[in-house]
């Protein structure tokens, strides 16, 4: 879909037949990529949640073999707590982007070649090369990012353990103990409010860095494409096709992937 705007401004001169016969194309390849997408999703749906089903299963297998004084390091609360949420996020976090920087790593690849053969292979190398870089930047917040989102992962499971132990308490309490309750409830959840607002104040420097570098790349494509349009290097279609290029997410997306299994939380291993 990317070639037509450039043929557009190419070739408009050649009247509304040949206009006509464009949008045409242009609207049969844009279904086309409708139902790709549509069983692209499905299939990614698929796999994330029979990998989900799987964790769950080995995770659950291995906590209850465990002997007595191995299963009590955590709390039977903290144990859901991973049970529910932990092993969520981390399919989430892990297999989900696992595919998606697949799909790019080939959607850069056929985007590359496309830059070369119909636009300028100074255009392509700046958008590939930079892409490429920008891969890197998370690994600037990479570690102090997982450190902080382990630290109120673990707040949220004892948060959870002690929500648990409040409630069990609510029927042997009276009136002034139930106020205590809620004033200890209340401690709690400052705790694990501020542990993640700790983690967040981080992750939104991360995603301005991330999120920064990217648009980098368009400044520098700018440049470039300027320097070959004043030397008349390449044609205005060319130009329109080489900024529709540099939009396409799969030039970003590993980046904010990085950044995104930075954060994923860990499990207690097998024993």
């Amino acid at each position: 879909m990317l070639l037509f705007p450039g043929w557009l401004i190419d070739n408009y001169q050649k009247g509304f037949a040949y206009t006509g016969k464009l949008l045409a194309a242009y609207a049969g390849v844009f279904l086309i990529y409708l139902v790709e997408a549509y069983f692209s999703n499905r299939l990614a749906d698929y796999r994330r949640i029979r990998f989900e089903k799987a964790i769950k299963k080995d995770f659950f297998d291995s906590v209850i073999q465990r002997d007595f004084g191995t299963f009590h390091q955590y709390d039977v609360a903290e144990y859901i707590s991973m049970q529910a949420n932990d092993i969520t996020e981390m399919c989430q976090n892990y297999l989900s982007p696992l595919l998606s920087i697949i799909r790019s790593v080939m959607m850069i690849a056929v985007y590359g070649v496309f830059l070369v053969i119909f636009v300028d292979i100074s255009i392509a190398m700046v958008i590939l090369i930079f892409s490429v870089a920008v891969v890197f930047v998370p690994k600037l917040t990479e570690k102090e990012l997982a450190r902080r989102n382990k630290g109120y992962m673990d707040g949220l499971g004892q948060y959870t353990a002690s929500a648990k132990l409040l409630y069990e308490a609510h029927d042997i309490l009276d009136f002034k103990g139930r106020k205590k309750l809620t004033e200890l409830h209340d401690g709690e959840l400052d705790h694990v409010l501020n542990l993640n607002m700790h983690f967040r104040k981080l992750n939104s420097l991360a995603m301005v860095l991330n999120g920064g570098s990217v648009e980098a790349i368009g400044v520098i494509v700018f440049a470039v494409v300027a320097i070959l349009l004043g030397n008349h290097a390449i044609t205005l279609g060319m130009a329109v096709n080489a900024f529709a290029v540099r939009c396409r997410k799969c030039f970003y997306l590993p980046a904010s992937i990085m950044c995104s299994t930075a954060s994923t939380p860990s499990l207690p291993g097998r024993t």
